[in-house]
């Protein structure tokens, strides 16, 4: 991915695991909005599949299973 800046990929980890608490917690360490772009882009993608494979993996489950 390319990221150079440590804040910066952390700020990715934690948007993707949609953790605001790490998230708030790495603003205070950083001082600045250094994170914001990052998190926020893969908060909102992590949401966006996180609602589209929720009930597709459910509905594959309860197909597979057996009575």
């Amino acid at each position: 991915m390319r990221i150079q800046n440590p804040i910066e990929a952390l700020a990715c980890v934690v948007g993707g695991r949609s953790a605001n608490p790490g998230f708030a917690a790495l603003l205070a360490k950083a001082g600045n909005a250094t994170p914001v772009v990052t998190f926020t882009v893969t908060y909102a993608v992590a949401n966006v599949f996180l609602t589209i494979w929720g009930p597709l993996i459910v509905g594959i489950i309860t197909k597979n299973a057996t009575p």
